[in-house]
């Protein structure tokens, strides 16, 4: 199986819809239930009232599934981390950081086990690089959501925010080249835009004679996309004994106090002089038969836990140090400030190549500032107003700063914002881009806790096109090889005609979307009955008139209006969770094992 690219990257429900049964010109018959129903009704009585009952409430159900809305199951992961797939739960034995790893290539495209050299055995840990042994581990069907599909329906009688489509959202479509088949996948570009991908960013245009302009996600939808770089509550036990160096650093060591093995960071600057608390990405690949070599400062790469699944054989053929990922320099931070006086003033600063941006918090002025290379962005009044405990969330993502405060956007959408018209040219990292994150602080006295790093989707142009060069863990430790980065070109798409919609996936490396559909309608239009003797613009033209044949009009690569089914809402069933003392209902590795308890914590509304 092509694990680049896969091919099953649909939607557990296999989307048998009449759209192909109108092309064809078919007929639905009545269902067999619907048959039985009525002779039972004939019989009379009360017998008679309550098979009504029983129609009215299978009609009524029957409204809501077609109508309302609709169950479906995620087999793959080209949505991971958002919506998850058939997957295995890991623990990693090292830093103790739960992330889940992709099982799809363990099935064949009809569910059916594949040969055991297929199922996966190792797997690496996205926050520590550690490769565990998951030979033991359980294999689990995908999240079940529930898709609302009144809103598309409805959109000519509902206003324009509740019945149009929206940028970023989860969408369930009909696949172009198969509309019998359903996807879901995030929708990224509208109607009457021409998209570029460049440098894992999305830009678009809506003429050809002005410039690119960058697209840039609101707050709710960062924290829905962002990856985790380094969580660190997860500090490796084996980085701990080795006495290594850790990711988070004090500067200078003597003017705080590190708590809890690196966890928590007591920082004393009260005095005027400036401390550090700096983030330093380390890493060093290590595994159950290797224990690895003294953490080196490298590039944050766009690593996915959730693809990084070794068979048996890969494991054995050192595949792990082979892997090749792109630079991100779209990062960001969150943490726990707890201060004891309202005096001095903090910043967070982020380093991108030569670029220095800062967000400084003054807590006696009471105000927010955000600067590029010293020239101010943005100024926002009493953010922090007190002393006591304060979550700090900042991300530079998509040429723009967003902050938050307790969970409150700190500048209007858009206010820090910067470069975003025309394609901003990639520029090469220095050994500072190593430490890209720094917590400075100034006349205060604070303690720092619950320290996460992320990174912003970085979106590959697909297909071999365009990208930069990708690097291995040695590579993206040697700055002799990060003069290739900027070999990359933009990738152009057509313009999207005014009901087609270009849709990717968040898990970019392993999803099958817009990139990537190069046929569209053509692709099944050629296997319909009775046009052997037709071209295939005649096909279409034939197509075309019939209903639900406006479907053939849209560009490859893109999703006509009339294939969509409806937008992801919630995750109402993750899996089970058994306890590790509970029995499997049989000898499959995917058998039910009984007792379980839900995932309270993974029920969600999807964003």
């Amino acid at each position: 199986m092509n694990r680049d690219v896969h091919p099953d990257d649909r939607t557990g429900t296999k989307g048998r819809s009449s759209l192909l049964a109108k092309i064809r010109g078919e007929g639905r018959g009545s269902t067999r239930a619907e048959e039985e129903a009525e002779a039972r009704v004939q019989k009379g009585g009360g017998f008679r009232e309550f098979i009504e009952s029983v129609v009215v409430a299978l009609m009524l159900a029957f409204l809501f599934r077609t109508y309302a809305a609709e169950a479906f199951v995620i087999p793959t992961g080209s949505m991971a981390p958002t919506l998850l797939g058939r997957h295995r739960d890991v623990v990693c034995a090292q830093c103790g950081y739960t992330y889940q790893v992709s099982a799809s290539e363990e099935v064949d495209e009809y569910g059916s086990l594949m040969h055991p050299s297929f199922w996966i055995a190792y797997s690496r840990c996205p926050n520590c690089q550690y490769i565990n042994d998951i030979r033991d581990s359980i294999p689990f069907t995908g999240d079940r959501i529930l898709v609302f599909k009144f809103p598309y329906d409805l959109r000519s009688v509902l206003p324009r925010r509740a019945g149009e489509p929206q940028r970023w959202d989860v969408v369930v479509f009909r696949y172009p080249e198969d509309p019998e088949t359903n996807y879901i996948k995030r929708l990224v570009v509208l109607p009457g835009e021409q998209p570029c991908l460049y440098n894992g960013d999305v830009y678009v245009r809506t003429s050809e004679e002005e410039p690119y302009r960058i697209l840039r996600k609101p707050l709710k939808k960062i924290r829905a996309m962002r990856q985790v770089v380094y969580d660190n509550n997860y500090i490796p036990a084996d980085w701990i004994q080795r006495n290594w160096p850790l990711r988070w650093q004090l500067h200078p060591e003597t003017a705080g106090e590190v708590r809890d093995n690196g966890r928590r960071f007591l920082v004393h600057a009260s005095d005027g002089d400036n401390v550090n608390l700096r983030y330093h990405h380390l890493v060093s690949p290590r595994s159950p038969n290797d224990s690895g070599r003294r953490p080196r400062p490298a590039l944050v790469l766009d690593e996915y836990g959730y693809d990084n699944g070794l068979t048996v054989g890969q494991y054995m053929g050192g595949h792990a140090a082979h892997l090749r990922q792109h630079w991100v320099s779209d990062l960001g931070v969150s943490f726990e400030i707890n201060l004891s006086d309202a005096r001095g003033h903090f910043s967070v600063e982020f380093v991108r190549s030569k670029d220095r941006f800062r967000v400084r918090f003054d807590l006696e002025q009471g105000t927010c500032i955000a600067t590029r290379n010293g020239k101010e962005l943005a100024r926002a009044e009493h953010p922090i107003t007190r002393a006591g405990r304060w979550r700090i969330e900042a991300y530079n993502f998509d040429r723009q700063l967003v902050v938050a405060v307790n969970g409150c956007p700190v500048f209007d959408k858009g206010e820090a914002a910067y470069d975003g018209v025309g394609i901003a040219l990639v520029q090469l990292p220095t050994q500072e881009d190593t430490a890209p994150i720094n917590l400075q602080f100034t006349g205060v006295d604070a303690e720092v806790s619950d320290l996460v790093v992320y990174r912003d989707i970085y979106y590959t142009s697909g297909n071999g096109y365009g990208d930069s060069w990708e690097l291995t863990d040695e590579e993206a430790a040697d700055p002799a090889e990060w003069e290739r980065l900027t070999s990359m070109e933009p990738r152009e798409f057509p313009k999207l005609g005014p009901d087609e919609f270009m849709m990717l996936g968040d898990n970019s490396p392993k999803s099958k979307d817009s990139r990537a559909w190069h046929e569209g309608a053509d692709a099944w239009v050629g296997r319909l009955p009775n046009m052997d003797n037709l071209t295939m613009e005649e096909r279409r033209e034939q197509v075309r008139e019939r209903p639900g044949g406006a479907v053939v009009t849209a560009q490859r690569y893109f999703v006509h209006r009339r294939l969509l089914v409806g937008k992801a809402f919630f995750i109402y069933w993750p899996h089970g969770k058994p306890f590790s003392w509970s029995v499997p209902l049989g000898s499959h590795p995917e058998a039910l094992r009984i007792p379980f308890y839900p995932q309270f914590s993974r029920m969600r509304i999807i964003r």
